[in-house]
Parts: C-alpha cells; sequence; structure tokens
C-alpha cells in the first residue's frame, strides 16, 4: 500500500527527531552540571570558606549546597532526558506538525492516514475508490516535501555550542588551576580540605586546659615556601559564642630554621576557641582552652569556745581573723567550691617559718575542719590542692590576734591620801575592784615600818606585810565584774603599832584565770602614827589654815561684787547719756521744721 511510505517516512522522522531531543538534553545536562560547579566552588570560595567558621558547620553548609545541586540535576535529567525517552510521538501528531509547517498539504496527510486506518479496522459505508485515490495523491505529493524540517536542529545547534563552549573554559581553568580544581571537587565530595593560600599554615599548637586567669601560649608554624607577614592575628572567642577578640602573634626570632609565630591569650576566665589567621590563610577549625576552676573557699565559719573560767558561750563568725583571749579553741570549718585533695592551714608566729597542719576533709572533699588553740599572736593561711593538683593562687593571709586576760584593777576610793592618826584610828578603808572576768579575791595588806626604814620600797626591804580579808572571807566563784566595797581598818587592834611608825597599806585583787589566776595591786597609802596631842594640834593649824582660806575667799567675793555694781553702774550712766543726746537732736530737728 502506498499510504506505508508514509508511515516509514513518518518513522524516520520520529526517530531523528529523538536522537536530536536526546542530544540537546545531554547537552542542556552537560551545561547544568558545568554551571552547578561553577556556582558551587564560587558560593564555597567566596561564601562559606569565609564566613562558616567551623569545619562541621562548614560540612554542613557544604553538604546542603551539595543536595540542592543534586536535585537541579535530577530536574534537568528528567526534563530533557528521561521525559523525552518515555514520551512515544504518535503518526497523527507528527502529521499535524508537517502539515503546519507545509501548509500546501491542506489536511490530506493526516486524513489519509485516519481513513486508512479505519478502513483497516470497520466497514466504510463510503466508496473505496474515493479513499485510494486521495491515497495515491497525497503520496505523490508529498514526495517532494521535506518532512525532516520540522525538527528544530538550531536549538541543538545553540545548546551544544553553549555547553561545550562553557565546558571548555571550565576545563581549561581547571587544568591551569589543577590545584584548585582538586581542592573544588575534595570539597564537593565533602571532604575537610582548604583551598590553597600564598601563606599556608603548617600547625597550629593544639588547646587545653588552664586554670582561670592564667595566659595561655599558642604557636603558630607558617611554610616558609609562601608569603609570610610580619605578625600573625590570632582570633579569640567564648566558646558559647560571642564578640571575637584578636591578639597578634610576633615571629619567633630564635627559631632560624622555622617560620614560627608567639603569643598569648593575656587571661583565661572561660572556655575559649582560638584560630591563626595569616594573609589570606585561615586555620580551618577552631582550637578550644578549657578554663579549669580553681580551688576556692566558698565560706569560712569560725567557731569561739572561750576557757571556761571567762563565762562565755559559744560565738560563731565567717571573718577570717582571729580576736580571742589566750586558751580559747577556736573551731575552723571551711567549705569548697569542689572536691578536694588536701586542704593545709600554714600557722606563722612572729618571724618564725610556717608551721602546716592538714585539716580533715569529709568524704566527698568539699569541707575542711580543724580545731586551733590560741596561744600567742600569729597568722595563718590555708591551702588547697584539688584531684588536677591545682592550687589557690595567692591564698588569702588571717590575723591571729591572741589577747591576754588582763590582770584586774583595783583602787582605794576612801580615803585616798595619806593620813596622820593615834594608834587607836578606826578608818573606813573603801575601794573600787573590776575584772574582765570577774573578781575572785580582794585582800587588804598592809606593812608598818620605823623612820629609819623608809628608804626604799616595802618589798625590797624584806619588811613583814600581813593580810586581812575583805568582809568575813575571800571572794570565791566567778565572782562579779565589778566590786565596790568597804573595809573597816581598827588600828588598835595592831598591838605593836608605835607612835612615830608608819603603816603603810594597799588592796590586792585576784581574777578567775585558770590555771594561774592574774593578780592586781593598788596604790600604796600611808598611816602616820602621832600622839593625840599632836594630832589634835595638826587638826587645829588645819581649821586655821581652811578659815583663812575661806575668809580670804569672802574678800575675793566681796571685791569682785562691787567691780561688778561699778560696771553696772557705768553702762547705766552711759546709756542714760546716749537718750539724752537722742532727745536733743529729735528737739534740734522740730524748731527747724
Amino acid at each position: 500500500m502506498s499510504v506505508q511510505i508514509l508511515i516509514d517516512r513518518l518513522a524516520q522522522v520520529r526517530k531523528r527527531e529523538r536522537t536530536v531531543l536526546l542530544a540537546a538534553g545531554v547537552f542542556r545536562l552537560l551545561l547544568a552540571l558545568t554551571a552547578l560547579c561553577i556556582g558551587f566552588f564560587l558560593l564555597d570560595w567566596l561564601v562559606i570558606v569565609r564566613l562558616v567558621e567551623t569545619a562541621e558547620a562548614d560540612r554542613f553548609v557544604r553538604g546542603v549546597v551539595v543536595a540542592v545541586m543534586l536535585g537541579i540535576s535530577v530536574y534537568v535529567l528528567w526534563h530533557s532526558l528521561l521525559k523525552e525517552i518515555l514520551r512515544e510521538l504518535d503518526d497523527d501528531e507528527l502529521a499535524l506538525r508537517i502539515e503546519a509547517r507545509h501548509p500546501d498539504l491542506r489536511g490530506r496527510l493526516i486524513s489519509t492516514l485516519q481513513l486508512t486506518r479505519r478502513s483497516d479496522s470497520v466497514i466504510l459505508t463510503g466508496s473505496q475508490e474515493l479513499i485510494d485515490v486521495l491515497e495515491e495523491d497525497t503520496v505523490l505529493y508529498s514526495k517532494a516535501l521535506d518532512f525532516f524540517s520540522i525538527i528544530n536542529v538550531e536549538t541543538l545547534k545553540k545548546v551544544a555550542q553553549i555547553s561545550l563552549g562553557i565546558f571548555a573554559v571550565t576545563v581549561a581553568a581547571a587544568a591551569w588551576k589543577s590545584d584548585f580544581s582538586k581542592i573544588v571537587l575534595k570539597r564537593l565530595l565533602l571532604t575537610e580540605v582548604s583551598y590553597p593560600t600564598k601563606t599556608r599554615i603548617i600547625s597550629v599548637s593544639p588547646g587545653g586546659a588552664v586554670p582561670r586567669g592564667n595566659p595561655f601560649t599558642v604557636d603558630v608554624e607558617l611554610d616558609r615556601a609562601g608569603l609570610l607577614p610580619e605578625t600573625v592575628t590570632l582570633q579569640t572567642r567564648p566558646a558559647t559564642g560571642g564578640r571575637i577578640i584578636s591578639y597578634p602573634l610576633e615571629r619567633d626570632e630564635t627559631v632560624a630554621d622555622r617560620a614560627v609565630y608567639k603569643g598569648e591569650i593575656e587571661r583565661v576566665l572561660e572556655d575559649l576557641d582560638y584560630r591563626p589567621i595569616a594573609y589570606d590563610a585561615k586555620w580551618p577549625q577552631w582550637e578550644r582552652v578549657t578554663m579549669l576552676i580553681r580551688p576556692a573557699i566558698k565560706s569560712l565559719r569560725l567557731e569561739y569556745h572561750f576557757p571556761e573560767y571567762t563565762g562565755k558561750g559559744i560565738e560563731v563568725t565567717h571573718a577570717g581573723d582571729i580576736h580571742a583571749i589566750n586558751g580559747t579553741v577556736v573551731k575552723i570549718r571551711i567549705d569548697l567550691n569542689k572536691p578536694m585533695k588536701e586542704a593545709i592551714i600554714e600557722e606563722r608566729y612572729g618571724s618564725e617559718q610556717f608551721e602546716t597542719r592538714s585539716m580533715a576533709l569529709t568524704t566527698d572533699g568539699r569541707q575542711a575542719n580543724l580545731e586551733m588553740r590560741i596561744e600567742k599572736d600569729g597568722g595563718y593561711r590555708i591551702l588547697l590542692n584539688d584531684e588536677k593538683r591545682l592550687t589557690n593562687e595567692n591564698p588569702a593571709e588571717y590575723v591571729i590576734d591572741a589577747v591576754d586576760d588582763r590582770a584586774p584593777m583595783v583602787k582605794i576610793t576612801f580615803p585616798a591620801r595619806d593620813r596622820t592618826v593615834t594608834r587607836f584610828a578606826n578608818w573606813p578603808i573603801r575601794f573600787e575592784a573590776r575584772d574582765d572576768f570577774g573578781v575572785k579575791q580582794v585582800v587588804l595588806k598592809y606593812s608598818v615600818l620605823s623612820p629609819m626604814d623608809l628608804s626604799g620600797d616595802i618589798e625590797s626591804q624584806g619588811a613583814p606585810i600581813f593580810e586581812g580579808t575583805y568582809m568575813e572571807g575571800n571572794i570565791e566563784g566567778p565572782g562579779d565584774k565589778e566590786v565596790e566595797a568597804e573595809f573597816r581598818f581598827d588600828l588598835q587592834k595592831l598591838e605593836d603599832l608605835r607612835i612615830d611608825q608608819h603603816l603603810f597599806y594597799w588592796f590586792e585583787v585576784k581574777d578567775n584565770r585558770q590555771p594561774v589566776p592574774n593578780f592586781g595591786k593598788s596604790r600604796k597609802y600611808e598611816f602616820t602614827v602621832r600622839s593625840a596631842a599632836a594630832v589634835r594640834e595638826l587638826l587645829n593649824r588645819d581649821r586655821d589654815d581652811m578659815l583663812e582660806r575661806i575668809g580670804s575667799i569672802r574678800w575675793k567675793e566681796v571685791d569682785n561684787k562691787r567691780g561688778v555694781d561699778k560696771v553696772r553702774s557705768d553702762i547705766l550712766d552711759e546709756e542714760n547719756e546716749k537718750e539724752e543726746e537722742k532727745k536733743d537732736k529729735s528737739d534740734e530737728k522740730k524748731e527747724d521744721e
């Protein structure tokens, strides 16, 4: 049948068009892959490498970009190749496209195909002869027509030229910068590599741990074959993120055969990350410096247990300095900021060396205890060591102020001066005694000396000293802190007392201090023993002197009173004169008016 010629020609058109479309799809895919690789390089080199800080984040961002590239590639592959491979063009669609290209056919090609197809499958009511004539006419007319003109070869040429041109330039650039191309390929495969730079960092001192407040030294070695800067910049940032601080690293001139730069982070106060930058070279990852917390005392507790005789209860303070009376036991308790391996207390008294004692640690190592008996002035400090052998830097030194139990005080308040008396006098002797922690005993003591024995101190002369007790016996027990009392000194009971002798008396007091009490002594006063006539004469003379002084005082009072009266009179006269002057001036003014 002649219609088979048309079907064969349409099959040839279909085959060639598919070949053209598939070729165009291949070139589109090549163009897309080349463009994606170029785009990846530009994005990676200009953005990712410069903005992304950590190696993990760098790989993650590159992974996202590669995933997007794969998605775009699959999209292009589907629409440019797979979709065309799966699509089947039927004869009718090709016929319509040919008739659109050659309008002179006037629908004969599609009509011939459809009528012929229908005549083979159904019984037509029309004339078969007419269909055969149409078929022959269509075949004859279409011989001169180019069915392949419906194939768009220009698109294939343009896509091929563009894709091959860009691909060729890309290959040439990759061959020219083979080191870059290899790095791009590796980074495309998500390998941790960096682009080549003019300055090359060979090594960086690894991170580590450092006690809080200490410096951390960083060494950076550069490739001597590359471009060497005067200084290397060390960037630091908190491990939790935050503002970047830069430190300069200077070249170490002592290392002649290598390009080594040294510097330090001044004070590490928290966990830090750091990396060096030298010209266009940047260390690909951040190194970590971990801050170690030094041992420290969170709280200090001092519990004072005073000597029993003081009568004072337990006192607690959180101040480190110790101020306590001798014999006080101080229980020291410290709470620590972390578990400790060792806690030592160092004590020093005067110019002596420190004496060390270990404090008792609790099972968790977070508390230490020690008892200290206060016996002399000095100082102490506490040294701590944790499991990593870190110590508390510059431990505070505390003062130990050992207060002596002051001796009790006693004084005679009456008569409180020397007296001339007869041997039959009976004098009240009053006294006041006081002590910080109670007066235990007050004793009146006396000694009798002849005039010839007054050349020195009573104790130095070895004169016998006698005593009598305050009230009926000594003050026993803790006693009062202040005592006021009176003792009657009856001289006639001293049978051996003679005229012209001198009786010296004083009080001695004892406090509650244990085991050895403190003693205090009052001032010594003197009774000079005279005859009754001599004492009477002395009293009369004293009386006359007193009367004379009283008279003198009265005359002075009279003179003073006269002087005051005269001053008052002069003031009044002056005021009267002023009033008269004012009156005269007023009268003159009225006459003038």
